[in-house]
């Protein structure tokens, strides 16, 4: 079976890559045994018709409501993100939070804006709370529109 991997390359760059395997988790395990950082894992095969590939596609916007919730409770990013991975331990959900709890480890960096908040320690979600997710907020909408 053919499953397209997304994946982080050796330059830090998200690549696409097409892999024939008996499943997508020894897709994921061939990409990273190329030097891929893993991000998400889908079957290539028949292709759904469009209203059905949109309804089965990940659900950025819930994961995005419920991360912001587990930062609101005072969870950092990685416990957040690892708490929304264990919430379904299978899937494309699963595998595309996995793969971004790889990255973080890694050091692997994306799209980032520094933002300094006054008297604030070491940890912005508990010392100013709203003034960082306000600044996340326009971060994300800066990006997705």
């Amino acid at each position: 079976m053919r499953f397209e991997v997304s994946a982080v390359d050796a330059r830090q760059e998200v690549v696409a890559v097409e892999v024939s395997a008996a499943s997508g988790a020894q897709a994921a395990e061939t990409a990273r045994g190329r030097g891929l950082t893993v991000l998400a894992v889908r079957a290539r095969g028949l292709e759904l018709p469009w209203a059905a590939r949109r309804a089965a596609a990940l659900p950025v916007a819930l994961i995005s409501i419920e991360l912001l919730s587990l930062l609101e409770a005072g969870l950092n990013l990685v416990e957040a993100l690892q708490a929304l991975a264990e919430k379904q331990p299978h899937g494309e959900r699963q595998s595309v939070l996995a793969g971004l709890l790889e990255a973080i480890r890694r050091g692997v960096r994306g799209p980032c804006e520094l933002v300094q908040l006054p008297a604030c320690g070491h940890a912005p979600f508990r010392d100013q709370p709203q003034a960082t997710l306000d600044a996340l907020t326009q971060f994300i909408r800066q990006r997705c529109g």
